[in-house]
């Protein structure tokens, strides 16, 4: 969980990611890694919000799940 944390706070529409169907937000997936006892991965979806004149973009987790 952490490393793909860490990887979307660097690039947020990282090329590992998916985009989501739906208007007026740019909501995106992805999946860490398998884990490496159980196989088990957590995907994550996520809203990215650009840049503003005052703010940094930032990323919105929506939810995760957790799961073979």
């Amino acid at each position: 969980m952490h490393e793909v944390l860490d990887r979307l706070a660097v690039e947020p529409r990282d090329p590992a990611s998916s985009t989501e169907p739906i208007a007026g937000a740019e909501l995106r997936r992805i999946d860490t890694d398998p884990a490496k006892d159980t196989g088990d991965r957590i995907t994550l979806l996520y809203r990215v919000h650009p840049p503003e004149t005052d703010a940094p973009g930032r990323v919105e987790v929506i939810f995760i799940l957790s799961g073979p």
